[in-house]
């Protein structure tokens, strides 16, 4: 009996210390995948990361983007206070180096335009954001996309708008 106890006391000890070993690796791995595009056209800079293994959840904290080309007319830069991906595959990330979830929410993005051309369209700065928000979402999987409260800087004038819901991908 005794040997019985102590054997489910290190198996929980063993199971403490492993899931906590592949939050850490998780961690580490998570913004490799989402950096490891050849074609992006931003990096994202990660202040923080958290991850819920029970619930296949990760929150990204502090989002910095630094974009990668120089764009002729237009560019954009800024940040994200959260990127919260909920139904991670979390065995994709492990075995084959893919994320796939199943809801991404980006909260708080505060976002700069600047047009080098001053003769530059709206249509333009329209397509300057939606490559933007095309190329983090190009990074995996999403079937819902939740973006909520921007705050945009677009010719020296803050735009600010709320959007609640979601839009299937």
């Amino acid at each position: 009996m005794r040997k019985l106890g102590i054997a489910l006391i290190l198996l929980v000890v063993i199971g403490i210390a492993g899931t906590h070993l592949l939050e850490n690796w998780l961690s580490q791995r998570i913004p490799e995948i989402l950096n490891e595009q050849e074609d992006r056209d931003y990096d994202l800079l990660i202040e923080n990361i958290n991850i819920h293994l029970l619930q296949s959840k990760v929150d990204l904290h502090g989002i910095r983007l630094v974009p990668l080309k120089d764009s002729v007319n237009t560019e954009v830069s800024g940040s994200l206070r959260d990127i919260s991906m909920s139904g991670v595959d979390l065995m994709k990330v492990i075995f084959d180096k893919k994320l796939e979830i199943s809801e991404l929410k980006i909260k708080e993005p505060s976002l700069r335009l600047i047009q080098k051309n001053k003769k530059g369209t709206a249509q333009e700065s329209s397509m300057a954001f939606q490559l933007l928000f095309q190329d983090i979402i190009s990074r995996g999987r999403s079937r819902i996309l939740f973006l909520k409260m921007a705050m945009l800087n677009f010719l020296g004038m803050w735009i600010a708008w709320l959007e609640l819901g979601n839009s299937p991908i």
